[in-house]
């Protein structure tokens, strides 16, 4: 019996990679996932290290050492079996998870074929469906249907106005959201959040796409003095694409560190420290920056997998420091729904002007396009009640 291990970017690669080579009767004994090396690796995925095991067939020696030969066989049979059991568990745990998947997608079909209408206008109700189903709260579906209800469409011909009626109410609640053009001097962008929500990685996401496929002249400034990884990270990324980088202790030093990094540079990002929107000596220290830099754009970043109570109460906070605030959403590959922009954005009265969905620098971010994300809602499709891919 040998061993011989597999390196892949996901499990399913991995496991293609041993059944190409050693077969179907390959036994798995091992996944894990190894972090990114190199230059890059503060950017990279992780892979996977997949470890199996295969029989390395022999010829089995005669007469005095058959005795010892069988015994030796017998031995890698139970080892095998034992092997075995535990590639059983493994795959036994993954088709529970499957079938618990299964039944939520059972809960959701059901819900959207056979819930009590809520409108006697079919076609109302069919927009309704999908809105929910899609992660829009009801009472916020209400509204988005509210003006095409009360014109008690009743032709069949009428449905196309009807999603026209629609599209146009969420492209309001989207509304125009703010972008990083780059087109004037001295241009500012301010990126903020709680810790984790991805402000390093977006930064590096748009300073790629701004500098190499824009041509814009640019710097980076980073103020997070309590984790001197995240400062690192993006100075490491600088010195890769040739960006002007600095560093600022407090806000007193932000406003000179400006002046001279616009001698070469037409626009700044600035990375801030994260941390809980609960920390009100954080949220001082971040208000006396922005008073500092009092014509910069600012973005605030949050994770699309966070709880809608967790999202408003992390954009109240940071409403108090800054009224201008517009709405980065990381992580919605993560996320349940598209619902939740629509959600977000009516109920806080803010624009979500990017989103990223993955680590890639900078293929997963894009600008906020309500237009497709209106689109994709009023979709009728199999994905109905799915994530948050547009």
């Amino acid at each position: 019996m040998k061993t011989k291990k597999f390196e892949a970017a996901t499990e399913q690669e991995a496991l293609d990679k041993v059944k190409q080579e050693l077969g179907s009767s390959a036994v798995v004994l091992s996944i894990r996932n190894k972090p990114a090396r190199g230059l890059l690796k503060l950017f990279k995925k992780p892979s996977v290290e997949m470890t199996a095991t295969y029989e390395d067939y022999k010829i089995i020696p005669k007469d005095s050492d058959k005795d010892f030969e069988i015994a030796r066989q017998q031995k890698y049979i139970r080892e095998l079996e034992y092997k075995l059991q535990g590639t059983k568990d493994m795959f036994t745990t993954l088709s529970n998870q499957l079938t618990v998947e299964e039944r939520e997608n059972e809960i959701i079909y059901s819900r959207f074929y056979s819930e009590a209408s809520k409108y006697e206008n079919q076609m109302i109700q069919t927009f309704y469906d999908l809105l929910t189903a899609k992660g829009v709260y009801p009472p916020i579906a209400e509204k988005i249907l509210e003006e095409a209800n009360a014109l008690n469409f009743q032709s069949k011909d009428s449905f196309d106005v009807i999603a026209k009626l629609v599209n146009n109410k969420i492209l309001e609640i989207l509304g125009k959201p703010k972008h990083i053009i780059g087109h004037t001097d001295n241009q500012i962008a301010i990126f903020m959040g709680p810790t984790g929500s991805g402000k390093t990685t977006t930064i590096a996401k748009l300073a790629t796409i701004l500098h190499i496929e824009e041509d814009k002249k640019l710097g980076l400034i980073s103020s997070d003095t309590y984790r001197i990884a995240a400062a690192e990270q993006l100075r490491s990324y600088a010195d890769i694409i040739g960006l002007d980088f600095r560093t600022v202790q407090d806000a007193g030093e932000i406003t000179a560190t400006i002046e001279r990094l616009q001698e070469s540079s037409k626009l700044i990002l600035i990375d801030t420290a994260g941390r809980s929107h609960r920390n009100t000596t954080h949220l001082e220290e971040l208000r006396l920056l922005l008073e500092n830099t009092p014509n910069s754009d600012k973005f605030l970043l949050i994770s699309a997998n966070t709880s809608h109570e967790d999202i408003l109460a992390v954009i109240k906070a940071y409403s108090s420091i800054a009224e201008d605030l517009s709405l980065i959403f990381t992580k919605m590959d993560e996320a349940k729904s598209l619902g939740t922009i629509v959600n977000i954005s009516y109920l806080s009265g803010r624009q979500v002007s990017y989103i990223t969905n993955g680590q890639r620098i900078p293929e997963d971010i894009s600008v906020m396009r309500a237009d497709k994300i209106a689109e994709e809602l009023i979709k009728i499709d199999n994905n109905t009640g799915g994530g948050g891919s547009i």
